[in-house]
């Protein structure tokens, strides 16, 4: 029968005239004279299933004549694997006896004689395999599979609600989607349709890898599951020597297996994302890129924290773009993590380049090249305009979550909400100045947002959105003054001038003016704070938004 494998459990149920049975096993002699006879005993050396004929006379001959017989009730269901046994990979012909302890391993008499003729503590498997069963190192071999494959089944179960979760959170973050449809026009469908997009992607993704660790953690089972029927199959038949063999030569096997499921939990978690609003959309809608993003939520945050706290930003999804030279225009991009550069003279797109999240604020520091904060990953980005081309340059860490920033005398000046402070740091990311209180040692800050640094007076001056307000400081962080004004609502963006703070109200959309002289602080009612476009721009609306 050319399907038939010895050794192997066979069903009869589907083949012509042969006798319905529940299945039987082969004799592995006979099967190699192209017999087919059912095995009604096992040798344990051979591994070997043997027919009644076979079993009768196998340990006849005399290089068979000591193997060990186990009749029908007591043969193992399958053989152990090849590996296992106790013939010498090295040796043809040779039997496993002995064990180098000082090595740890074992081999046969030509092993020892040719690799470990100096060791001194060489004994047989006869001495050292017995009684292994009973010893502590098998019984923990066994505990450890037992504890690998539960791991197993919980990961598996974990990822098959992880791809539930993916689910969830796509269909929660469509659902919300529909909800701003309700307020917007026909230009909110063809946005909803890239982030139905996207969405789907995300789960696509997120399912195509958690399916990946399910498929890993089945296949890592399965040979875990071989394994342990291996010593199982050894323990069960009393061979001692096997056995020893067994625990030794899986010991690296074991560990790979281990060390597989600590990956697979590594790797079995899903990334859960929830939609946020674009809180500009009704009203800016021509000038806004994407409806919100689809933002991966962290474990210890809630999806109300995660709305609430982008509540706080209303420039947020806004595209805000910023003069780095006369003849270069950085444009930021928050919703699509993109910068684009576009030529200030001929006002057109030149290239743009991905990021790996959220551009914040951008500061020239010379003719090509500039910074730029990524506040979710708490990171400054140095980066360069060569050949009309946007290269990436060095990246500094910053223990904080830093929003705006302005470079001026060779340092950085960074903005950080989250813990509320000013960093000054040099361009390599050593930071010189650090300011969080003020000269009485309450905290200075609620949420600063942008800075900015006048060199002609020493002047640091930082937006908070919080306290609704602008403080302006020496450069030893001593408060100069404290600008507030009844009906402002988060003075953010600062530019400096001729003795005068500019400053932008994001939450109404116009500008503001403050004297540094005698403080009076004029709103221009007429100046309305304004958005750049991606489609064209000019140099009075990105003037508007503020020139670092």
């Amino acid at each position: 029968m050319a399907d038939s494998v010895p050794g192997k459990l066979v069903d009869f149920t589907n083949q012509p005239n042969k006798e319905v049975t529940s299945g039987f096993i082969y004799c592995d002699p006979c099967y190699q004279d192209g017999e087919e006879k059912e095995a009604e005993g096992f040798c344990v050396e051979c591994q070997h299933y043997l027919c009644d004929q076979c079993f009768k006379y196998h340990c006849l001959p005399k290089p068979s004549r000591h193997h060990k017989l186990l009749g029908k009730s007591k043969m193992p269901k399958r053989k152990i694997d090849e590996s296992l046994s106790e013939t010498c990979s090295h040796h043809e012909g040779e039997t496993i006896k002995f064990y180098c302890k000082t090595h740890e391993t074992d081999g046969c008499s030509s092993c020892m004689i040719i690799h470990h003729k100096p060791c001194l503590e060489i004994c047989t498997l006869t001495d050292i395999a017995k009684d292994v069963e009973l010893s502590s190192a098998y019984k923990e071999f066994c505990t450890r599979i037992k504890t690998a494959k539960t791991n197993l089944k919980d990961q598996i179960k974990a990822a098959r609600e992880n791809i539930a979760i993916s689910r969830s959170c796509r269909e929660m973050a469509l659902s919300e989607i529909k909800k701003q449809q309700q307020k917007i026009n026909m230009q909110f469908e063809l946005q909803k349709q890239e982030l139905a997009k996207e969405a789907e992607e995300k789960e696509n993704n997120e399912t195509k890898k958690l399916k990946e660790v399910e498929d890993a953690a089945n296949n890592t089972k399965n040979v875990l599951d071989n394994l342990k029927e291996n010593v199982h199959i050894l323990e069960e038949t009393k061979q001692s020597k096997q056995l020893f063999i067994a625990l030794k030569k899986n010991q690296e096997k074991l560990n790979s297996l281990e060390q597989k499921v600590a990956d697979i939990q590594k790797e079995n978690k899903v990334d859960k994302y929830c939609f946020i609003p674009n809180k500009f959309l009704t009203s800016m809608l021509k000038n806004v890129d994407a409806l919100g993003e689809l933002r991966v939520q962290n474990e210890e945050e809630s999806e109300e924290d995660l709305k609430g706290f982008y509540g706080n930003y209303p420039e947020y999804g806004m595209t805000r773009g910023y003069y780095i030279s006369d003849e270069n225009v950085i444009e930021l991009d928050t919703i699509y993590n993109r910068i684009r550069l576009f030529a200030a003279n001929e006002q057109t797109f030149v290239t743009e380049k991905e990021l790996t999240s959220c551009p914040w604020d951008i500061t020239a520091i010379d003719e090509s090249k500039f910074a730029l904060t990524l506040p979710n990953e708490n990171k400054i980005k140095i980066m360069s305009v060569e050949d009309k081309d946007i290269t990436e340059g060095a990246e500094i860490s910053v223990d904080a979550r830093c929003e705006g920033i302005h470079f001026a005398l060779d340092k950085l000046y960074v903005a950080c909400s989250k813990p509320a402070q000013v960093l000054i740091l040099n361009t390599t990311g050593k930071i010189i100045q650090c300011c969080i209180k003020d000269q009485a040692g309450e905290q200075l800050f609620q949420q600063p947002a942008y800075i900015y640094f006048d060199t002609e007076k020493q002047l640091i001056c930082v937006s908070d959105r919080k306290a609704s307000c602008i403080v302006s400081m020496a450069t030893d962080w001593k408060v100069q003054n404290v600008f507030r004004k009844e009906d402002w609502k988060m003075p953010l963006t600062i530019i400096i001038k001729d003795d005068k703070i500019s400053t932008s109200d994001f939450e109404k959309r116009n500008m503001s003016t403050i004297d540094l002289t005698s403080g009076k602080i004029d709103i221009d009612e007429k100046l309305v704070f304004m958005l750049c476009s991606s489609k064209g721009m000019s140099k009075s609306l990105v003037c508007a938004i503020g020139v670092k």
